[in-house]
């Protein structure tokens, strides 16, 4: 092991924490903790190569984030229609928070609109039902309503699903089966550099 190496911060150091950084700093949202008589909401997405999942909570009129949640889709789930895409992208962010939703009621927001209705439907694949029966088993045991949400309004969640293209091809396949959960933020920048947190 090398020896460490002690570091002085001086005047010329000074400069990497400038306006630029301090303005960076107040544009991300503090994670707030859950309020008991909050409404909680979950906005998913999913893409190509992954899903995002944020969970929010609504009370007085005013929405707060509490936790994020994006994950890599493996070469098996690549193939995935996009709607089993979306409803696995909330499959996932409900088992992720799980620990902030059981025994309350909340509100699952996709720009998915056939993610309502998929568990409604008669699915005449014979593997696609068996999926899908496994699906509605996990959730089962939660309490939520589904309402669509316009993509327009659903931006972080789809950034969360595809944020995993910043990274190189080679970092991308050797993390195919990985997720990653980040501390709060809402913008592209501190989204990337946020460490990873279990």
């Amino acid at each position: 092991m090398q020896p460490q190496q002690n570091k002085s911060f001086n005047g010329n150091s000074s400069g990497a924490f400038g306006p630029p950084f301090k303005s960076l700093a107040k544009s991300i949202p503090c994670l707030s903790l859950v309020d008991e008589q909050a409404k909680l909401i979950i906005d998913t997405d999913a893409s190509d190569i992954g899903y995002g999942g944020i969970l929010k909570q609504e009370l007085n009129g005013k929405i707060s984030i509490l936790r994020y949640h994006s994950g890599i889709w493996n070469s098996a789930k690549r193939n995935y229609s996009t709607v089993k895409k979306e409803v696995l992208a909330i499959v996932l962010s409900v088992q992720k928070f799980q620990g902030d939703l059981i025994n309350k009621e909340f509100l699952v927001r996709t720009d998915s609109k056939a993610s309502k209705f998929i568990f409604e439907k008669d699915v005449k694949n014979l593997i696609s039902k068996q999926i899908f029966a496994r699906w509605q088993a996990i959730l089962s045991c939660f309490d939520f309503k589904i309402e669509p949400i316009k993509g327009s309004e659903n931006s972080l969640a789809d950034y969360l699903s595809r944020e995993h293209l910043l990274k190189t091809p080679s970092a991308l396949n050797s993390q195919h089966n990985g997720t990653t959960s980040w501390p709060a933020t809402a913008t592209e920048p501190a989204a990337t550099a946020a460490k990873q947190s279990k």
